[in-house]
């Protein structure tokens, strides 16, 4: 073990429990950075006089250059102890969720800048790099996190939202054709049929096959298929009933189409999920939404109490079932429901000639000290769920049989998918920019919201995606 930490306390009694903790070859150095990092000072005086007796007094202490470390290292890693397992942190669970606005703005930056280097290369212009460093400069511990101070989230947002609009002048000087319109941009290397959602008005034109509205100022467009990486351009257009898609209102909600069908209660839980066979993927109510108290006993904003993790709230019903869109391109329903000070909207929709359900949850959250929770108990048992990361997947255990990894694995990571799959059949949950899950069993997590108070204060009012 190396006991590493970035901002140690530089005292012989500390010096000397830092070097027992560690079971590191003799011959490659143990670092040990002092001084105060969070909220900044770095090393005090009586640190400083320490270090001149230390240096002084024992030869075992001395002052090392990087080259010094990372030569050791090398000459002498094969005695450095070898990992193959999932790297998990024990603490600082509550980052995975912590301030929504500036995950989804990392996440919209991304995936737009993405699309402006392949416009670029397509037209042999030199790549977005200042935008790439400035989009990195907010990922950078404590603004990503969420775990900073407001004034940090003023610059953030002002630098993302630039980011964002600078790559989407890009895409369009690169892609779009001319007049009035939209672009219809495919930049991945293979066919897409698409469906696409478009906002204020519905768009037709030589390979659109209908365009519907799903509610919400939003429109489904159903596209014929776009050759590779390509465009086609896009008129104004009036809304067309096409497809499958079909929805029931009675005692429950009916939702349908070429692939599956779904049986909602009538505050929106999903009581039954079949596929086109009539397999059933449900074993319990799910999209369940559940308010969880939130008390961790320090860094409010980093952490998650785990103690209410099975006890939450469901929220009340604020009005009856609303139909948006039922088609035949889409069958769409909202929710309304409420806790405490704060209302949630719910739209799940069904889209022809798709086998994904679409849930979207509009939040005006005004309360302190809890976290909103949607929970699924698919028909699934397995011993591992994957999980998306950086460069691929990991399998993480379902059932953890050693309580020390109970703490690593109530709540994980994933960037945007997680799969229960039992060879047989299995269910995934897509979220773009929710990236904390609990998997236990058969019954899976994915927190929507923290509200902490420190190090700030938010009050969420938008769509979570």
């Amino acid at each position: 073990m190396i006991p590493t930490n970035y901002a140690e306390v530089l005292t012989p009694k500390h010096l000397l429990e830092y070097d027992e903790k560690s079971n590191v070859p003799v011959e490659i150095p143990l670092i040990m950075p002092y001084g105060y990092s969070d909220g900044g000072g770095g090393p005090t005086w009586e640190m400083m006089i320490y270090r001149d007796q230390l240096l002084g007094l024992n030869n075992k202490i001395k002052e090392i250059d990087k080259d010094e470390v990372v030569k050791a290292y090398m000459d002498h890693r094969d005695k450095l102890p070898v990992v193959t397992d999932d790297l998990l942190l024990e603490i600082h669970k509550g980052t995975l969720t912590t301030n929504h606005l500036i995950k989804d703005l990392v996440a919209k930056a991304e995936a737009f800048l993405r699309s402006a280097e392949i416009a670029e290369a397509l037209t042999k212009k030199k790549g977005p790099d200042y935008l790439w460093k400035k989009l990195l400069l907010h990922t950078f511990h404590d603004v990503l996190p969420g775990t900073s101070i407001p004034e940090t989230y003023h610059e953030a947002r002002k630098d993302l939202e630039e980011v964002i609009s600078s790559a989407e002048e890009i895409i369009k000087r690169n892609i779009a054709g001319a007049g009035e319109g939209i672009t219809l941009y495919n930049d991945l290397p293979w066919t897409r049929p698409g469906l696409v959602i478009v906002t204020d008005k519905c768009i037709g034109g030589e390979k659109i096959e209908y365009c519907t509205p799903i509610g919400w100022e939003e429109y489904l467009v159903k596209t014929m298929p776009i050759q590779g990486i390509g465009a086609t351009w896009s008129i104004a257009g009036e809304p067309v009933n096409s497809g499958e898609a079909y929805l029931d209102i009675a005692d429950a909600i009916t939702m349908g189409n070429e692939y599956l069908e779904l049986k909602l209660s009538l505050t929106g839980e999903i009581l039954s999920l079949k596929d086109d066979h009539g397999t059933n993927y449900l074993n319990e109510p799910s999209n369940l939404l559940l308010v969880h108290l939130d008390r961790p006993p320090m860094f409010d904003a980093w952490e998650l109490d785990p103690s209410g993790l099975m006890n939450g709230q469901p929220l009340e019903p604020l009005d009856k079932p609303k139909i948006l869109s039922n088609s035949g391109g889409a069958a769409c329903v909202e929710f309304s429901k409420k806790t405490g000070r704060s209302v949630v909207r719910m739209r799940i929709c069904l889209f022809s000639g798709s086998p994904l359900v679409r849930i979207d949850i509009d939040l005006d959250w005004r309360d302190r000290l809890r976290y909103l929770r949607s929970w699924f108990e698919p028909d699934i048992w397995t011993d591992k769920a994957w999980f998306e990361i950086p460069f691929g997947a990991v399998s993480r255990p379902t059932m953890p049989d050693d309580p020390k990894k109970y703490a690593l694995l109530y709540e994980v990571p994933a960037l945007r998918w997680m799969d229960l799959s039992d060879g047989e059949k299995g269910l995934a949950i897509i979220s773009l920019h929710k990236h904390g899950y609990t998997v236990f069993g058969d019954k899976i997590g994915l927190t929507l919201h923290k509200a902490p108070i420190v190090p700030i204060h938010i009050v969420v009012s938008g769509s979570l995606g």
